[in-house]
């Protein structure tokens, strides 16, 4: 059974009584909010009228997500995701610009799904974010008892070190290092690194998923060790208005044409249709045409050696 316990009115005494009676089950602190993973029912605390106790089905959706988003496994990239696992079981999935953690989760309960236990000595699947948000990714990980997914709070980029993102004001967007900032964004530096220094101990396929609002390129600029080395399929959101900020265009499908055959997915990832070099250009007039809420697409590639 799982409970949340709201937090505001707890003192020290009380916060107290609720670790000893948590009995060193799953505690996680969000936004407020204490949550315990018990095994059984919560035990008498003795604690005062004021504190509340609800099913975590409210906490899930209080922390973004709830159970049938992450069971959800249509679309095109579980069908590439499981082909992948089924040639090698060590296929690493990366989600890039995790958020509140869910299509990581997703990965992980897909790839039980398919029957493939926790690995012990690797990572089965990482989730990186640079924004405060991946608090909220840390508490989902944690509800959804998914271990198999390691969130590593840092941008990826195409050096390891520090860099400055901006932070939306208004929403829960991570955080960018394309978009500057400006009224409804603030600035913070925060810790950088490349998918090569991710994957530098394995040679095992990687599968990826890139939101990073705008730095693609420069995510794929730190990756070309790994491009080299190892099977890569990878889904990179395409918003060209915000990309070309970051470097030239042309230059980032020169990096994803290197990879293999780039298939343009829209936005709703359930079929996928084979770009040419002209229809790239056709698709990106397309893109900035439309109202801005809707500029963008998602792009599938996939490594010719992964192709059947």
């Amino acid at each position: 059974m799982r409970y949340q316990v709201e937090m505001e009115r707890l003192t020290n005494q009380e916060l107290a009584t609720l670790h000893t009676s948590a009995r060193g089950h799953k505690v996680v602190f969000w936004n407020g909010l204490l949550y315990f993973v018990l095994d059984g029912d919560w035990p008498d605390t003795h604690l005062p009228s004021h504190v509340k106790f609800s099913k975590l089905n409210d906490a899930i959706e209080k922390s973004g997500i709830s159970p049938g988003e992450c069971n959800d496994f249509t679309g095109v990239e579980f069908d590439i995701i499981q082909s992948m696992l089924r040639t090698n079981r060590d296929t690493v999935l990366i989600d890039g610009g995790a958020n509140y953690g869910r299509e990581g989760i997703r990965y992980a309960l897909f790839r039980r799904s398919l029957g493939f236990d926790v690995p012990t000595d690797k990572p089965a699947v990482i989730g990186i974010e640079p924004g405060p948000v991946i608090h909220m990714a840390q508490v989902n990980v944690a509800l959804h008892n998914v271990p198999e997914v390691t969130l590593v709070h840092a941008a990826l980029s195409n050096k390891v070190g520090f860099t400055q993102i901006g932070v939306s004001n208004t929403h829960t967007l991570g955080g960018s290092m394309a978009v500057g900032t400006h009224n409804e964004w603030h600035s913070m530096v925060c810790r950088s690194v490349t998918v090569d220094s991710l994957m530098e101990e394995t040679e095992a396929p990687v599968f990826l998923k890139m939101d990073v609002q705008g730095a693609e390129f420069l995510v794929l600029e730190g990756m070309k060790e790994t491009i080299e080395r190892q099977p890569i399929a990878g889904i990179f959101e395409y918003a060209p208005t915000i990309m070309e900020r970051m470097g030239p265009l042309d230059d980032f499908f020169e990096i994803l044409s290197r990879i293999g055959k780039v298939y343009d997915l829209g936005m709703n990832r359930k079929q996928k249709r084979a770009l040419s070099h002209a229809e790239i250009k056709t698709l990106t007039d397309e893109i900035r045409a439309r109202p801005p809420e809707h500029r963008c697409t998602d792009l599938l590639v996939i490594d010719s050696r992964l192709e059947t």
